[in-house]
């Protein structure tokens, strides 16, 4: 029985001191080291009995850590502790032997091995509960340890442990945590961040590389002989080359890539020169083929390439504020460094062992493989193609139309291009959607003016292999005329006119015709068509005579109107009068004709006043405003307003008294209001961070139809999801919130899967049971919610959670829900006035889980 004898502490003067401590964390073993030094001169340090057994426990972020001393160095001033953590006991007992010829689950292989026997292992997570295996131990020289790590290999699986100490101190329980090991789809121990590692860490990286154990070629066999001879698998890297593939006859899954790269120098005799394949064979438990294609490409994912770990020297400090965990995935987005392709770095990788000294931090990553033949010297370039299968897929789309028609005419298609970084993705296919209906897959979409109705929204879906990788939107829309001015003479659609020039010496144009010289020519001739070659035929020319009086040349041929005058550059204006104090010049077609104005640039520095419609494929307005308040009914497809603000950096107080200051920064960043007919948008201000931060939160919002919703997203983020369909908005990739009305007329501020938090005193967050971690309690108004999923190793009365007594209006009973069909085996829990909550006649490894409510 274990109890508190002194503390551990460089804090208290009555503690016990100590220095040059080191903990060392392990993914594998789910266990962990603990080494300090203790200076003798220090009094209290008699306390410690050595000769007995004594052990030391660790809290971090409210979990406890618990070590038992293994070795101890003395000498006359000093006194050097090594302790282990306290599941390593299972590395001092053998592991009997398991006859066994049928498929069992792990819970099976655990009890028979003397490993969850134990009355103070408890067994938490099980993940890989519905699996079975046929597994066999014949000698007894495995430790327990070794067994329970070879027990999870084989249901592939990892564990870990995690200790729950009881009040005073005392062990409570050792719970066995069992999860699907760490792969594309499944964390494991650990967790997976979707945060990016600070990039000024990067400098403090060193690397391992491992060329032992390398396997180029699986064969795996399942029960009863169940081979994967007939069936057929490919795997295509990034860059589209066939990596890992199971061709249709042959027996091995084969990784040609790494082959090609790794191979094996000898060869069996008779054997084919070209086999350079390391093979391997395995025999398994699997019932499936799919089952045995995916333990072969497993084992070749782990084995075809070298085996690369990274070494990152840090601070306790950054461990702190970053909440480094042994077993997280991580990632690590480098833009000055970059991938072959011209694409920032973007590594990711996994804590497999955790080392904490009294100077320093060091973690140990793994889960990566390397290529040597594609390393450079420089340690940081090494790593740039371990990100190329995390870069994210984009899609682009472009045009060969706008996406603006006029009055339902004309169409424009629509070309996608899937990317992965700067590289274009061949081979993918392409699904189409209207306005949210299906319409086709194809590799490219044509939108026709006459089915765009004011706006349409069409949808592309990126397909690789049979999966969406990438999917964007793009909104057309259809316009049509304002108020019709003076009819006008109808152009030619689609077509180019050209103005032709020719010279002769007679009214008809017949003497002397000649395109280009005019020397001693007195008529001029032109005409203006749709084709670019000057005509030879006299007849298709309008003939003036150059030598004609000129007033009879103004009267006939050029101006109609005797008010008018001509600038120095040639320009002719009606004359100008002045009208409501301004003077204005009028410039009049002489004919009910379209004016066409042709220009490189045409400038006007005034005001201009249109009387009728304008109609442009693309207007750009600096500053639009109207004479009248009244702006009349605008349309159009959608209306977008940003401000770009620079990055801000000033000294926040955190603390008043002594004063405390930290450098605090706002990224560049930009605001954007959307407007569309469907749904309004706001992606706002970020919020301010350390200095030294890499992510900054922004908040959203959203407006439509239905309500009004809220969610954060990074401050690189293009704007939240806002179409009109939209009923929540995720809350940090897991719930969604939002304010809505209901069919029955009433606004319901909705939650799901997330807390809703009404920032006053007597609404709390969940709070762990400081008795029971697999018991929680909150408060919401005047109601006390206790949520409770627990299990006991022995039978009696067991305390579950202590309330504050504020929420305790007086001693209640309850009925507690056992996990059973009936409730023969339900039980009362008792409420005391001070607090504590009791099961009362809890059975051993009986299953308790539901919730208990009170008002106060």
């Amino acid at each position: 029985m274990m109890e508190i004898v002194g503390f551990l502490s460089n804090e208290a003067p009555d503690d016990i001191h100590f220095t040059d401590e080191s903990w060392h964390q392990y993914l594998e073993t789910g266990s962990s080291s603990l080494e300090f030094t203790i200076q003798k001169t220090d009094a209290i340090y008699d306390i410690i009995k050595f000769e007995e057994a004594t052990y030391f426990s660790i809290y971090e972020d409210g979990q406890a850590h618990v070590f038992i001393i293994a070795m101890v160095n003395e000498n006359e001033t000093t006194l050097k502790v090594t302790a282990v953590s306290n599941n390593t006991e299972l590395n001092y007992e053998q592991a009997p032997k398991i006859e066994n010829m049928t498929s069992q689950g792990i819970l099976w292989y655990l009890e028979r091995s003397f490993i969850s026997n134990y009355s103070q292992i408890r067994i938490g997570v099980n993940e890989v509960l519905d699996r079975k295996r046929t597994l066999k131990y014949e000698g007894e020289s495995d430790t327990k340890l070794a067994r329970l790590i070879d027990i999870c290999n084989s249901f592939d699986a990892e564990f870990e442990f995690v200790t729950t100490l009881a009040q005073g101190g005392k062990l409570k329980e050792l719970t066995l945590n069992i999860y699907k090991e760490n792969d594309e789809t499944n964390q494991g121990v650990g967790r997976r961040r979707i945060d990016l590692l600070p990039l000024e860490w990067l400098p403090d990286i060193r690397r391992n590389i491992d060329y032992s154990g390398m396997i180029t070629a699986v064969r795996s066999t399942g029960k009863d002989g169940l081979t994967y001879d007939s069936a057929s698998m490919t795997i295509k890297n990034v860059d589209g080359q066939v990596e890992f593939v199971k061709n249709e006859g042959d027996t091995f899954f084969r990784a040609p890539i790494a082959a090609n790269l790794f191979p094996t120098q000898l060869r069996m005799s008779g054997s084919n020169l070209n086999d350079i394949y390391h093979e391997r064979k395995y025999q398994t438990d699997y019932e499936t083929v799919n089952e045995l294609l995916s333990h072969s490409l497993r084992l070749l994912r782990q084995n075809a390439y070298p085996k690369i770990e990274f070494e990152l020297e840090m601070t306790s400090a950054q461990v702190k504020e970053y909440g480094l965990k042994i077993g997280d995935t991580l990632k690590l987005y480098n833009d000055k460094i970059k991938n072959d392709d011209g694409t920032p770095l973007l590594l990711e990788f996994r804590v497999s062992e955790l080392i904490r000294l009294s100077s320093a931090c060091k973690a140990v990553f793994s889960n990566y493989k390397k290529l040597k033949s594609k390393v450079p010297t420089n340690v940081l370039a090494m790593m740039e193609k371990l990100a190329a299968e995390r870069i994210p897929y984009t899609l682009e789309l472009s045009t060969n139309n706008g996406i603006a028609f006029k009055n339902g005419l004309g169409s424009s298609q629509i070309i996608p291009t899937l990317k992965r970084g700067a590289e274009a993705i061949s081979g993918s296919s392409f699904v189409w959607y209207v306005n949210g209906s299906l319409s086709k897959t194809s590799d490219t979409f044509e939108v026709l003016a006459s089915t765009v109705k004011d706006t349409a929204v069409v949808k592309v879906e990126a397909m690789v292999n049979g999966k969406v990788v990438a999917s964007t939107e793009v909104t057309f829309t259809n316009v049509s005329d304002g108020t019709n001015g003076l009819p006008g003479k109808p152009g030619a659609d689609g077509k180019t006119s050209y103005w032709h020039t020719a010279y002769a010496n007679s009214a008809d144009g017949k003497v002397d015709f000649h395109l280009t010289d005019n020397a001693g020519r007195r008529y001029f001739g032109h005409y203006t068509d749709y084709t670019l070659a000057d005509s030879t035929d006299p007849t298709k020319y309008k003939w003036v005579d150059m030598a004609a009086p000129a007033e009879k040349i103004v009267k006939e041929q050029a101006v109609l109107k005797t008010d008018v005058k001509v600038t120095d550059e040639g320009i002719v204006t009606s004359a100008s009068k002045t009208v409501n104090g301004q003077t204005i010049a009028s410039m009049i077609a002489q004919r009910a004709e379209w004016v066409e104005i042709i220009a490189q640039l045409l400038k006007i520095k005034a005001d201009m006043i249109v009387d009728g419609a304008i109609t442009a494929d693309k207007l750009n307005v600096a500053k639009l405003s109207s004479i009248i308040s009244n702006l009349g009914e605008i349309t159009g497809g959608s209306l977008t307003l940003s401000n770009h603000y620079p990055k801000k950096t000033f000294t926040q107080v955190v603390e008043s008294n002594p004063p405390t200051y930290i450098q605090v920064k706002i990224p560049e960043h930009d605001t954007i209001m959307e407007i569309k007919e469907q749904y309004i948008r706001f992606k706002g201000t970020p919020s301010y961070m350390p200095i030294y931060a890499t992510t900054y939160s922004v908040p959203n919002t959203v407006i439509n139809q239905r309500g009004v919703f809220w969610t954060s997203s990074d401050y690189q983020s293009g704007l939240p999801e806002g179409s009109s369909s939209i009923e929540y908005m995720p809350v940090d990739g897991r719930g969604k919130t939002g304010i809505k009305v209901s069919s029955s007329k009433n606004i319901v501020l909705s939650s799901l899967n997330a807390d809703i938090v009404l920032k006053a005193s007597n609404y709390t967050d969940w709070t762990v049971s400081t008795v029971n971690r697999n018991v929680r309690w909150k408060v919401q108004g005047n109601l006390v919610i206790v949520d409770y999923d627990v299990t006991f190793s022995s039978s009696g009365n067991q305390a579950i959670v202590t309330v504050p007594t504020t929420y305790i209006p007086k001693a209640i009973m309850f009925t507690v829900k056992a996990w059973r069909a009936d409730n023969a085996k339900d039980r009362n829990a008792q409420l005391n006035a001070d607090g504590g909550l009791h099961i009362l006649g809890a059975e051993a490894n009986q299953r308790y889980c539901g919730q208990i409510f009170w008002a106060y």
